[in-house]
């Protein structure tokens, strides 16, 4: 078996484009993973299991068929990438708040309509990727992430942009195309020279 050989020093696994309809079992016994690449694959599920990762600072998962992700992602404190894109996703757990640590987070190509409050907890993220969902307003909880740089909003159900965006003061790139948005707000014109609208 291709996982038989590891031990738990083991930093880095990809089992990217492996066919896998599940998780190897093998898999949570690797609790000094910091990097997990399970791109590409047929998984519909994420165990709970996976609260065993506890060291994972970068989790892999887009091109998959995950209809959700469990509740257990939050225990993933040490987490700081998180790509979930191109799966089946219509929500998000809560309990990914509580992973504050989270940097970079990409959640396009799914069916989600909105995020929950937690999220507001991730104030280090500086790149959200919601593009391609079903998203008709700005999640509240994107308000408080302040160490937001690029914010993806392309391919939704956007009619409008709340002047709450302008307290985004770090963001630099705005991307909004591909959306059915009447007008920008006065008060994002005037910050135009801040970031780029796209």
């Amino acid at each position: 078996h291709y996982l038989s050989a590891l031990t738990a020093l083991v930093y880095t696994l990809s089992l990217a484009m492996r066919g896998l309809e599940e998780m190897p079992d093998e898999l949570w016994e690797l609790q000094e993973l910091q990097k997990l690449n399970l791109s590409l694959n047929a998984l519909s599920v994420l165990p709970s299991n996976l609260e065993n990762l506890e060291n994972l600072v970068i989790l892999n998962v887009w091109g998959n068929e995950l209809l959700s992700l469990p509740p257990e992602i939050g225990r993933l404190r040490k987490l700081r990438v998180l790509f979930a894109h191109r799966n089946r996703l219509s929500d998000v757990p809560e309990e990914l708040g509580c992973c504050s640590n989270l940097e970079v987070l990409s959640l396009a190509n799914n069916q989600i309509i909105t995020l929950p409050n937690s999220l507001s907890e991730l104030r280090r993220l500086t790149k959200l990727n919601l593009s391609h969902n079903h998203i008709q307003h700005i999640p509240a909880c994107v308000y408080s992430m302040k160490s937001l740089i690029f914010l993806h909003l392309a391919n939704n159900r956007l009619e409008n942009l709340a002047d709450k965006i302008q307290e985004l003061v770090k963001l630099k790139i705005l991307i909004v195309e591909q959306n059915s948005l009447h007008a920008l707000p006065r008060t994002l014109l005037q910050y135009r020279m801040r970031f780029r609208i796209l």
